[in-house]
């Protein structure tokens, strides 16, 4: 069961580029611009009209002591 604070969404079908974050909170922004910034207009695809999101698995890791942790940047594309 998801706790209080879970958004719990279904998602549309469709692709989605990924990739795995390892840091703090506060990197977050910097790794989604530059997703959008350098990777997407040298991919050949284009942003999608879906939502982006993030996803934070439950077996992700998670440092307490320094407070990094893994999750997946999502991103919905299409072809260009």
């Amino acid at each position: 069961m998801p706790s209080q604070n879970a958004q719990i969404a279904t998602l549309p079908g469709g692709l989605y580029a990924c990739t795995i974050f390892k840091g703090i909170s506060a990197e977050i922004p910097h790794l989604w611009k530059r997703i959008l910034r350098e990777w997407l207009p040298a991919s050949g695809y284009q942003l999608d009209a879906r939502s982006c999101f993030e996803y934070y698995p439950t077996d992700g890791e998670y440092d307490e002591k320094i407070g990094t942790f893994t999750c997946e940047l999502c991103m919905p594309i299409a072809k260009l």
